[in-house]
């Protein structure tokens, strides 16, 4: 099965589910947030960071980009305060 093709199934799922969630590849959800794919694909594999799992695909909504991002807010804030 092709990328291009579960990508569509996904995308098909979610609108027939009355959700309105868009799925961000590693690449795309990297690019979102200025970082490498490989600090993605390492948070992921030690389910750190929130992500959708399709067999060996890995997909972002929104809500787990915005978790990232507070969570690295988050994780900046406690270093600065034992810095200080």
């Amino acid at each position: 099965m092709s990328d291009s093709h579960l990508y569509s199934e996904i995308e098909l799922h979610v609108k027939d589910s009355r959700v309105s969630k868009r799925l961000y590849t590693v690449q795309e959800a990297a690019t979102k947030l200025s970082l490498h794919p490989s600090w993605l694909y390492e948070r992921t594999r030690k389910n750190e960071i929130p992500c959708r799992r399709f067999g060996k695909y890995i997909r972002f909504t929104n809500d787990d980009i915005e978790a990232i991002i507070a969570s690295g807010a988050t994780n900046q804030k406690t270093e600065i305060e034992k810095g200080a």
